[in-house]
């Protein structure tokens, strides 16, 4: 069985490395590497990326929790995760992760039912309406997370020129799903999606997963990966993904509270 484990944990670096880039987030020096808190509620929003540190594991903890941000610890090397492990964090044990190579997928058109057409947010207005659909669906924790959110989103760019893309989707005017993608180079991260109730079961999960994957094969990604709920593992594996157990040693969940 194929592992996805380094190309998504290299995804969700380069994700914090373009989150450091936000005016809207906070960041510091940890080790060989750096820790980004954008106070999302949200540890895919919040994290640190270093192999190895010689400073108190607690204090960045610590640094978290007084930001009220879940958070991530990746590439640590052994005996640093030793040292997490003994400051609380958890291994990331027991997940799974999903993965394809584009180039080996037979892909179909993105086609929407009926009347609904998927385009990436491209200003303000509808990058609202993708937070709506997200808030309605529990993804964000109140109104502050939601403007959180819109604040850091905006400031990182829109359109379909953006390494971060919201797709939205619309059956006349009304707004009936969305998803994100990250593009990363080569590897593209395929993070959330939501169809509203009444629009589901119809096709139109499928057309948003096909949306960003043909968007993926235009900017010269060569894999795509993403970590899945069996709901999204039902999406994505006649499309030809697999699902393999995810390495967690290098990958800590910090323990903070939001």
């Amino acid at each position: 069985m194929e592992s996805w484990s380094e190309p998504a944990e290299a995804a969700q670096a380069a994700y914090y490395h373009l989150l450091a880039s936000s005016p809207e987030a906070e960041t510091r020096p940890v080790g060989d590497g750096f820790a980004v808190a954008t106070r999302i509620c949200s540890n895919t929003e919040n994290g640190v990326v270093a192999a190895r540190f010689a400073g108190d594991c607690a204090e960045v903890v610590e640094w978290f929790r007084e930001r009220r941000a879940p958070a991530i610890w990746l590439g640590a090397d052994d005996n640093l995760a030793a040292r997490l492990r003994a400051a609380g964090c958890r291994p990331d044990s027991g997940g799974i992760d999903m993965g394809g190579e584009l180039d080996g997928l037979e892909l179909p058109p993105a086609r929407p039912p009926g009347r609904t057409r998927i385009a990436v947010a491209a200003d303000a207005r509808e990058l609202d309406l993708v937070l709506d659909l997200m808030a309605a669906e529990g993804m964000l924790e109140d109104d502050a997370d939601r403007e959180r959110a819109r604040r850091v989103f905006r400031s990182l760019g829109l359109g379909r020129a953006a390494p971060l893309c919201h797709y939205l989707a619309r059956e006349d005017a009304e707004p009936v799903g969305m998803a994100t993608a990250f593009f990363a180079g080569e590897t593209v991260l395929l993070q959330h999606v939501v169809v509203v109730p009444a629009r589901r079961r119809r096709g139109l999960g499928r057309a948003l997963a096909l949306a960003r994957l043909h968007d993926a094969r235009a900017r010269g990604c060569r894999t795509a990966v993403l970590g899945p709920t069996p709901e999204s593992r039902r999406l994505y594996e006649p499309l030809g993904f697999t699902a393999a157990p995810t390495d967690g040693s290098r990958v800590l969940y910090l323990p903070v509270g939001t």
